[in-house]
């Protein structure tokens, strides 16, 4: 029996590749259209923010911080050592690729995002309630430095019984652009790293893939229930972590798809 030629594998390799990339950005779109529920919910419910002194708002902001500075850091450190745990990659190179992988991938998503706020500076839903209900305009706020800012919210709000001193603090470490949603690109990254590095590699990367998820949704819902983001931010902030994962998927196709031998173990 004749054995393949060398052509033949690599056009064997070449198609199996590309097919591996084309399932990749196949899952990603699936999980992008889920990513983008909170936001298509908000849209069609004809959502208006207003804020609430409820019980739960500790919670939100608790759970909204693992997405931002500095606590994403920590994130970020615990999610890169899981994903070099459920895939296993050759010591340390391999291992370090993952690594770089995951920093491309978050660091490119919250460098464009910091590019569009400055260049869209589209006021959050609460400095809007504020034009509304203390008297300040969105663009005297932003005419402020950032200190300024949190300074003027500390001096002013802090007796709004309206505001719990919870919400009033996030909003004090939070004075920047509205759009897109940093937040929400930070977990969408992550679960749609997720699905293209982890989907496949068994049931613990598929139980991950499903927290990451979760966890992104309601660090969106999140944002919108603090009265951070608009419905159009969050949709930005998912759209713009797809846009990045599928094109990292795309240059690295070759480390993101996994071999097929050890795809389903």
């Amino acid at each position: 029996m004749s054995q393949p030629s060398n052509s033949s594998r690599a056009r064997d390799g070449v198609a199996n590749r590309s097919a591996g990339l084309s399932r990749i950005v196949l899952a990603t779109a699936i999980a992008t259209v889920v990513l983008l529920a909170p936001a298509l919910a908000a849209w069609i419910a004809g959502w208006q923010w207003t804020p609430e002194n409820k019980s739960w708002v500790p919670a939100a902001v608790l759970l909204t911080d693992t997405a931002g500075f500095p606590f994403a850091i920590a994130t970020c450190g615990a999610l890169a050592a899981l994903f070099v745990l459920l895939i296993k990659p050759s010591w340390p190179r391999g291992a370090l690729m993952v690594v770089l992988l995951c920093a491309a991938a978050v660091c490119g998503g919250q460098i464009v995002k910091t590019v569009l706020k400055n260049s869209f500076q589209e006021p959050r839903p609460y400095v809007e309630w504020l034009a509304q209900n203390h008297g300040l305009k969105s663009e005297q706020f932003y005419a402020m430095m950032r200190g300024g800012r949190a300074e003027w919210l500390r001096e002013n709000i802090a007796a709004d019984p309206r505001v719990p001193e919870a919400l009033r603090k996030h909003w004090e470490a939070k004075t920047g652009y509205s759009f897109p949603s940093g937040h929400t690109a930070f977990v969408a990254v992550w679960a749609l790293l997720g699905v293209t590095l982890l989907w496949r590699r068994g049931w613990g990367g598929r139980v991950c893939c499903c927290a990451l998820v979760a966890w992104a949704l309601l660090v969106e819902s999140t944002r919108l229930a603090l009265g951070m983001h608009w419905p159009g931010d969050v949709a930005a902030g998912v759209l713009l972590s797809w846009v990045v994962v599928a094109g990292l998927a795309a240059v690295c196709r070759n480390r993101m798809t996994p071999p097929a031998g050890r795809a389903g173990s």
